[in-house]
């Protein structure tokens, strides 16, 4: 349940909020139609929670299976209950904030929402899968972009063949590569590894309060597979 501290030295108060939950976490190369993240935020728990604003989702690109690895599991061995370490450490790997057409926030909506968040559109014939963000009752929230606000189809072989080792690319800072002669580099495609997180924030906008993450898995997506509406 969502708390109120108070320490009685200087009176500082300091909220705690319950991480969203039921992710499916995606771990494998999956057809299309199982290409999507989902969780179910726990507003329920965080709405009577003075500082509580929504949930957020938070992501990386990586071209190398391996470092997407190494980099999750730190992240998760700091992801203690009722604390912030995960999303610290989430932050110093360079992961971003979707961003969605209301922002980077799904709202809290009063109750455990389901959400759906399918990046691109993708699939073939008749079974065509629409992207889209998907929450409670509402089927068409609007789309998921990069932090930079372009659409995830904007990782495309030749952008992705022009970048500098690492993470430090401008205008990309939310992609790692590494050197395409690593054998866990992806020369067809790319990996996506996201977090949910509910959030916080102070009235006068003085503080932000993280909640522990729920790890959403990754999803591997292969350039040939775009559908550009």
């Amino acid at each position: 349940m969502a708390a109120l501290c108070i320490c009685a030295c200087g009176l500082s108060v300091y909220y705690v909020l319950e991480p969203p939950y039921n992710a499916t976490v995606r771990d494998e190369d999956l057809s299309a139609d199982e290409h999507y993240f989902d969780f179910t935020t726990d507003d329920s728990s965080n709405t009577n929670v003075l500082v509580f604003k929504g949930t957020m989702v938070y992501y990386k690109i990586y071209n190398n299976s391996s470092k997407l690895s190494t980099q999750v599991t730190s992240i998760k061995s700091a992801n203690d209950e009722y604390s912030e370490d995960g999303y610290n450490k989430l932050v110093s790997y360079n992961y971003k904030p979707m961003t969605l057409d209301t922002g980077s926030l799904i709202s809290d909506q009063g109750y455990d929402a389901n959400v759906t968040i399918r990046l691109i559109t993708e699939g073939y014939g008749d079974s065509i899968y629409t992207k889209g963000i998907k929450v409670g009752t509402n089927d068409s929230w609007g789309y998921a972009y990069r932090s930079n606000g372009d659409e995830f189809t904007s990782v495309t072989e030749t952008l992705m063949e022009g970048l500098d080792e690492g993470d430090d690319n401008s205008g990309n800072y939310d992609i790692y590569k590494s050197d395409e002669d690593d054998d866990d580099s992806s020369s067809d495609g790319w990996y996506i590894a996201a977090f949910a997180v509910s959030y916080g924030m102070a009235a006068d906008f003085s503080d932000t309060y993280y909640s522990e993450l729920a790890y959403l898995g990754y999803l591997y997506l292969k350039y040939d597979d775009y559908i550009e509406d």
